[in-house]
């Protein structure tokens, strides 16, 4: 640790580092040596720390605000070029203050339809080519938690969030066949949250084929099977024990009984919970496959792949405290445990908050264009 800088971190370090010296928190998470399974719960840390010092997050837009003439015409040349009003905002600012300022300098607005011919033809496609652990990884994600359909020529994959940790495990899985589009959408449970759509090629088409069951796949292909359905509908808590549970949530009864008896014949023991509806399934009741045996929850850790940045920096705390000492099992996770879960907490609801806003922006603009 440099000299000067002592943890736990006073304000006025804090303060320093973050506000003046505008270092990000994975950078002063280096700076005072914190090492952790994951940089995630090292920068979760830091930003603990921010909040409990009263510290409050930089204006992510505070450097964009005053649009240039420089970056207009920057704007108005990849316009003319074809790039759509999304791209060329990208994550400085939304796509409404881009459509102002194009009108301002008379740039002509490409009518929807042609936009969207455009579109679909100047972004290529590319067909699958995961393999059999890639195929059965995503048919586990798209059963859990995902829309998927033909569309046309296409097919459409969709879902909505209010993690941005989702849109990043979505953009590994599926950005490198083809664009992702988003947009900000109402939500019965957080008010607002994010829409994200994936159109890809036919290639994806045995993403429709809901009759492959996971007892018929190999003990590999099954474990990335389970690995996708974990990373749409599954979860890692803490219990009053201080040790883990797992679970995986959803309304398909039968679904949850072919996980149940594969994790059986691989020697780990779950049970099959049964909860009554709930605001999110009205129709019927949810069911939920619990493992919470240590070594059940070791060895299935262990064995799922699984990719959510989330769910994959939980498991790495889980996996370091299984092999740790008792006295470390009773500081040091905990405050790793609970810093991360506070990280993830403020990402949420920072991204919720940005879809409100992109949310009125649009729609203000929608009225005030007639």
């Amino acid at each position: 640790m440099p000299e000067g800088l002592t943890w736990p971190p006073k304000k006025e370090d804090l303060e320093r580092l973050y506000l003046v010296e505008k270092l990000s928190a994975s950078k002063i998470a280096k700076a005072y040596g914190l090492n952790y399974p994951s940089n995630k719960t090292a920068e979760s840390t830091i930003l603990y720390h921010l909040r409990k010092n009263g510290i409050g997050r930089r204006d992510r837009a505070e450097h964009i605000r005053k649009v240039t003439e420089e970056m207009t015409s920057e704007w108005v040349r990849r316009y003319q070029a074809g790039e759509s009003l999304r791209q060329i905002a990208g994550r400085l600012v939304d796509s409404v203050t881009v459509w102002n300022h194009l009108r301002k300098e008379g740039t002509e607005i490409r009518d929807k339809v042609s936009a969207q011919i455009e579109s679909a033809t100047k972004h290529s496609r590319v067909s699958f080519a995961g393999g059999s652990d890639g195929k059965a990884y995503l048919r586990g994600l798209t059963q859990g938690d995902l829309y998927v359909a033909s569309h046309g020529r296409l097919i459409r994959v969709k879902t909505a969030s209010t993690h941005p940790a989702m849109r990043d495990l979505l953009k590994s899985c599926f950005g490198g066949y083809g664009p992702l589009y988003t947009s900000p959408k109402r939500s019965r449970l957080t008010g607002f949250e994010w829409a994200f759509t994936f159109d890809l090629d036919r290639s994806f088409d045995f993403l429709l084929d809901h009759n492959v069951l996971s007892s018929d796949l190999a003990p590999a292909s099954f474990a990335h099977y389970v690995a996708g359905l974990f990373d749409a509908e599954g979860s890692i808590t803490r219990n009053s024990t201080g040790w883990y549970e797992l679970s995986i949530t959803n309304s398909d009864k039968e679904l949850l009984l072919r996980v149940f008896s594969g994790l059986e014949e691989l020697g780990i023991y779950s049970r099959l919970v049964r909860h009554g509806a709930t605001e999110l399934s009205p129709g019927g009741d949810v069911w939920q496959l619990r493992v919470w045996r240590r070594s059940d929850v070791k060895l299935t850790l262990e064995m799922l792949p699984i990719r959510h940045p989330e769910k994959v920096a939980k498991k790495e705390i889980v996996l370091a405290q299984y092999l740790a000492s008792e006295a470390e099992r009773a500081g040091d996770f905990e405050a790793a445990w609970d810093s991360l879960l506070e990280g993830i907490r403020a990402e949420r609801n920072a991204y919720v908050k940005e879809a409100e806003r992109i949310y009125y922006a649009r729609r203000g603009a929608i009225l005030a264009g007639g």
